[in-house]
């Protein structure tokens, strides 16, 4: 591990290269992986579904690529005129606990052109950076809203870990646009009689339904701050073209001197 790589992440986070140790097709078109690395009993999380960003290499034996990290510690990919740079992956981690030296997560996607898994397999070494965008309760709050179409089903399933502290509300889809719930705000408010004063809101999916979804939150009185909005896709794009205009969008936020590490600005970013 690169320290002085290391030493420019948020505290609990790592940036590393780790070995497939499972892959188990599942009865749902899911596809469960394990990762393992000892590096991951150095990650920390501070909540529920927490995020890590995976690295595929396009073919077995191309070089493990890892991005770099700038001052603002936004990864810069340093491969883009690369041919064979490495494809990227966001993830939900499923019930990892501190210490763990492996992430559990599962993959969608199936059969679809350029799917990572029909490349790699056990033993197969990835890398991976993590983890980010973490739901963490705010004091006072008494109830979880989830929302979200079948690509955010793992990430919702993980906030069950918070039924203990609060009460969890899910909505998933699929059932309207782009298999995201066929629900507006105000019809969640009267279904969980949740009180605006005392809830936070998870919302994962597409991009626009995520948009339209965390809108109609905010004007109805919920605070961005308790809002976790996050595209997952954007229909119209390949995975590839979703992300690279992520990284343009957080790259000329970063430029323009935008704090991209707070939660309510990287939505803004996002939902752009």
């Amino acid at each position: 591990m690169d320290r002085a790589r290391e030493s420019r992440l948020p505290a609990g986070m790592v940036m590393t290269v780790a070995s497939i140790a499972e892959v188990e097709q599942r009865t749902d078109d899911t596809v469960r992986v394990v990762l393992q690395s000892s590096e991951f009993g150095n990650l920390s999380v501070r909540g529920a579904a927490p995020v890590f960003k995976l690295f595929v290499p396009r073919e077995p034996a191309d070089e493990m690529m890892l991005p770099t990290l700038g001052s603002d510690k936004l990864a810069v990919p340093s491969w883009e005129a690369d041919p064979r740079r490495p494809i990227g992956r966001s993830y939900t981690a499923i019930d990892f606990n501190p210490g763990d030296r492996r992430i559990t997560f599962d993959v969608m996607d199936l059969g679809k052109p350029g799917w990572w898994l029909n490349r790699t397999g056990v033993g197969s070494r990835v890398g991976v950076i993590g983890f980010k965008h973490e739901l963490v309760l705010v004091p006072g709050v008494t109830d979880v809203v989830a929302v979200g179409d079948r690509s955010a089903r793992p990430a919702v399933g993980s906030l069950t870990n918070l039924a203990e502290q609060v009460r969890i509300h899910s909505f998933t889809g699929p059932s309207g646009e782009h298999g995201f719930p066929d629900i507006e705000w105000v019809d969640i408010v009267d279904r969980t009689k949740a009180q605006t004063e005392s809830t936070m809101l998870w919302i994962g999916g597409e991009k626009s339904c995520v948009a339209r979804l965390r809108n109609q939150a905010i004007e109805n009185g919920l605070p961005p701050s308790r809002i976790v909005a996050l595209p997952y896709w954007s229909a119209g794009r390949t995975r590839d073209e979703f992300d690279h205009a992520l990284y343009r969008l957080y790259q000329r936020a970063a430029a323009d001197g935008i704090d991209i590490s707070d939660p309510v600005v990287a939505a803004d970013i996002e939902l752009q």
